[in-house]
């Protein structure tokens, strides 16, 4: 859509030239440029933030993850012991039967 203005045409006769002519009158380019600066600024910035705050999580994760670990170790070094007493218990038990007999 081209910027003209039903109200007042003699306004908008540099910028329907400067569009056509595929350009932009003074003034409107530097501020177009400042703009689209900006919002990359913006943008940059947003997704720093971001980066920044998945990098932490991604840390809290790889804690949790090698407490988790440690824990579970713990508790198969834990089962083994009892899985060792168990197959005692059931040889003595099944040797006092024996013995009854």
């Amino acid at each position: 859509a081209l910027p003209i203005s039903l109200e007042s045409p003699s306004n908008d006769v540099p910028l329907l030239a400067a569009s056509m002519a595929g350009g932009k009158p003074d003034g409107v380019l530097d501020h177009d440029e400042d703009q689209i600066s900006v919002g990359i600024q913006i943008i940059t910035r947003a997704f720093q933030r971001k980066m920044h705050s998945l990098e932490q999580e991604i840390k809290k994760m790889e804690l949790t993850c090698e407490e988790h670990r440690a824990n579970v170790s713990t508790l198969e070094r834990k089962n083994n012991a009892l899985q060792v007493d168990l197959v005692e218990s059931r040889e003595r038990s099944q040797q006092l039967g024996d013995e009854e007999k």
